[in-house]
């Protein structure tokens, strides 16, 4: 049984954020994953929408959002941290 705080579980590696964006054009993969390289990786969904999980200990979503923001025009985006079942799975598959 896991016996820490809630700050620990957040920082566990391994438990990443997800974030959806939607641009007003075609969805620039090639040009967010050269920005970001060696941070995270986006996956296209569509023609407009890219998603990404990535590890906050490497990018935060505010640096994310930040250098996004200020080369594309975006529609809408949406951020989630891993969900209960993520961190119970995580915790019993590490045996933390």
């Amino acid at each position: 049984i896991y016996d820490g705080s809630l700050s620990d579980i957040k920082s566990m590696p391994g438990l990443c954020r997800n974030l959806i964006i939607d641009f007003a054009g075609d969805a620039p993969l090639e040009s967010i994953n050269k920005r970001f390289l060696d941070r995270t990786n986006f996956t296209k969904e569509g023609h407009r929408r890219l998603l990404t999980s990535f590890d906050p200990k490497k990018v935060t979503a505010a640096e994310l959002v930040r250098e996004i923001f200020s080369e594309f025009d975006v529609v809408d985006l949406s951020i989630a941290e891993p969900s209960i079942e993520d961190v119970i799975m995580k915790i019993y598959r590490d045996g933390i």
